[in-house]
């Protein structure tokens, strides 16, 4: 029994017609399609296969941006930080100066202190009071000029940083380079066979279109109503109305357009 079902097993193979494609065919044809369309239309695979040099240049201008934006943003970090411990001492500074002229006021108001004074008696409390906050006022003005040049240095790197370029828009700028880079003759026979443009999307189709000549389009279908007609021989749907072009529009499964008559 088994060598029967056996031979019924290669009979019937045997007689399947030699074109009919087996799954495992279908499987290898859809893949090899998918790698023709990744190697047409995806940007990452372009510029690895034609245009290493610039790529490795444009990744090399992003780490330099990369590395100069994270540098600006540390120097500014910084430099903010030492701008508000001078912005809080200039602040305890000038809380320390009005304590003291408030003392030295009551100093003054002091009797024995009048008496001093109406006698040009130097008073020694007042004097070291006065120099304490002398001191304290120079030191506040150190401080209110370092606190200065600070912001101007913090304004400056800010300037700097918002100049840098994106560099996700550079990278997208670079990758739309390649969107439009022209195949080469071998391609376009290698490539654009029929059983390949037949998988294409409407999307699909236009982004190739730009990779072969974005300047060039020629006539593939009517849209609105045609009211003239320049040849005798080509006057097919005068005076009718077209809806060529929406209704493939609106088909988004529709894989090839055929050239109207």
């Amino acid at each position: 029994m088994d060598n029967l079902e056996q031979r019924l097993a290669q009979q019937a193979h045997a007689e399947k017609p030699a074109g009919e494609p087996t799954a495992e065919t279908a499987e290898v044809v859809t893949q090899t399609i998918e790698q023709i369309k990744r190697t047409l239309l995806d940007p990452h695979a372009i510029s690895q296969k034609y245009d290493i040099k610039s790529r490795q240049t444009v990744e090399a201008e992003i780490s330099e941006v990369r590395t100069r934006a994270a540098t600006l943003g540390e120097g500014i970090a910084g430099k903010t930080e030492t701008l508000g411990q001078k912005e809080q001492r200039a602040m305890e500074l000038d809380a320390l100066k009005a304590e003291r002229v408030l003392v030295l006021e009551q100093r003054l108001e002091n009797i024995a202190a009048r008496l001093k004074k109406l006698f040009r008696i130097k008073d020694k409390s007042v004097a070291e009071i006065q120099t304490e906050i002398g001191s304290i006022e120079t030191e506040m003005e150190e401080f209110t000029t370092q606190a200065l040049q600070l912001r101007r240095e913090i304004e400056r790197l800010a300037q700097e940083q918002s100049e840098l370029p994106d560099p996700k828009k550079m990278l997208e700028a670079y990758y739309a380079k390649m969107e439009t880079m022209p195949l080469l003759n071998e391609e376009k026979r290698e490539m654009l066979r029929p059983e390949v443009l037949a998988e294409l999307s409407t999307e699909e189709y236009i982004a190739l279109w730009r990779r072969l000549n974005p300047h060039f389009l020629s006539h593939v279908t009517r849209q609105g109503f045609r009211d003239h007609n320049a040849m005798i021989y080509h006057s097919a749907g005068l005076q009718e109305f077209h809806d060529g072009l929406t209704s493939i529009l609106r088909d988004q499964s529709k894989k090839k357009i055929e050239r109207s008559t």
